[in-house]
């Protein structure tokens, strides 16, 4: 029986996914020209949204990884600190954390540039 739900879920998302998809980017269209980002260096932010997404999780372990890499230092809750802890510069990974540094300093970076460009005559 599960595995019967399990086709009827994945056969509806198919049927959708056009729409779906059709939608993000039609949205994600709208705030690229309300925001004037388009006219941005970054590639990134030229790429369709739909576009960036399929190649960010085409290589979904390289995001993975990058989440469980330990970047700063805090101490996990009973957890014990291991000798080979201070190992330098060499990168460190935990698979029981969840670091999602990158995302919230994207969006840091994006409200400070909208803030500084608006039209109040403050700013750039």
């Amino acid at each position: 029986m599960p595995c019967n739900a399990l086709h009827h879920r994945e056969s509806c998302m198919c049927s959708i996914e056009p729409y779906i998809l059709q939608t993000v980017e039609f949205w994600s269209s709208k705030t690229l020209l309300a925001n004037r980002l388009s006219q941005t260096k970054f590639k990134a932010l030229n790429q369709s949204i739909v576009d960036q997404v399929e190649r960010v999780m085409r290589d979904s372990d390289r995001l993975v990884q990058r989440t469980r890499q330990i970047r700063s230092q805090y101490t996990v809750l009973g957890k014990r600190k291991r000798e080979d802890d201070d190992t330098g510069d060499n990168l460190r990974f935990d698979p029981e954390i969840f670091d999602d540094t990158d995302f919230y300093q994207i969006l840091l970076q994006q409200l400070i540039e909208q803030d500084t460009t608006t039209d109040d005559g403050i700013g750039t």
